[in-house]
């Protein structure tokens, strides 16, 4: 409702941050309850046929919403990609969760997430890109690894979920990159 009033410059900034804080935590809300399911062994997926570039947009659109619209970001995808059987709602919030630190670390430069087909079409490749942006990809392995969940903050538990959810279908994630260079986070999805 306070969205459609007339408001100062001043009044929309705060609007739009007290949205974008309210985005985090109902996202954070949910990383903490599905790390406590996937530590229990009671997270429940529903896997089904799903196209890789309704996955790759439902992705961006969450990581957007993550960090309001922030930051520019590029989707290139391989022509003929095969679909994938998932759940789509666990594992666009996985890559979601890699796209908007992506896109906060790259502070305003370009991000890229790129679709391909790998190992001879035994695979589908999500690649993001961090460009220019100064993210240790030592550092950022790290969190991808963090295993005491219950001590983890937001980022490094929402990091660490998104490792195991995508090991769940029987995937992967890895970082590569060097410190200088683009650092790439990949998720490797069995076809």
């Amino acid at each position: 409702a306070l969205e459609r009033e007339a408001l100062t410059a001043g009044q929309r900034e705060s609007l739009d941050l007290i949205s974008t804080r309210g985005r985090e935590l109902v996202a954070l809300i949910e990383t903490i309850l599905d790390a406590a399911r996937v530590e229990a062994g009671q997270l429940s997926l529903v896997k089904k046929r799903t196209s890789v570039a309704g996955l790759v947009y439902l992705a961006t659109q969450r990581a957007r919403e993550l960090v309001g619209g922030a930051g520019e970001l590029r989707i290139e995808m391989a022509e003929g990609m095969p679909a994938v059987t998932v759940d789509a709602n666990h594992v666009s919030r996985a890559i979601a969760v890699v796209v908007a630190h992506a896109l906060r670390s790259a502070s305003g430069r370009g991000v890229a997430v790129r679709a391909s087909v790998a190992a001879g079409g035994k695979q589908v490749r999500v690649e993001i890109d961090h460009g220019e942006a100064q993210t240790d990809p030592t550092e950022l392995r790290a969190l991808f690894t963090q295993q005491q969940t219950s001590r983890a903050k937001g980022l490094t538990l929402g990091l660490s979920l998104a490792r195991s959810i995508v090991e769940m279908h029987g995937g992967s994630i890895e970082v590569t990159g060097a410190t200088g260079e683009s650092t790439v986070v990949s998720t490797l999805l069995p076809v």
